[in-house]
């Protein structure tokens, strides 16, 4: 077994990632802000889950598993086209 952590390590964020490409997976050409994926790809994301989501969001997207897109300065994530 491997020392080092898995980028999203087990617990919310990890939580919160699966259920991003979850909704991905059922809707592929899905592409929002982090705001727009709290408010309506996750099923009970708070506030208190920004951070989480914040770091879910960014391990998927070292990971390859999801694209950053800039549009007007504006961040949005989809899967990799």
């Amino acid at each position: 077994m491997s020392h080092h952590a898995d980028p999203v390590s087990r617990g919310p964020s990890q939580r919160l990632a699966e259920e991003v490409l979850s909704y991905l997976e059922r809707r592929p050409n899905s592409m929002d802000t982090l705001d727009g994926i709290a408010s309506f790809w996750l099923k009970a994301a708070g506030a208190a889950d920004r951070e989480h989501l914040v770091h879910a969001i960014e391990a998927l997207v070292a990971s390859g598993a999801l694209e950053r897109v800039r549009t007007a300065g504006i961040a949005k994530y989809r899967l990799p086209r």
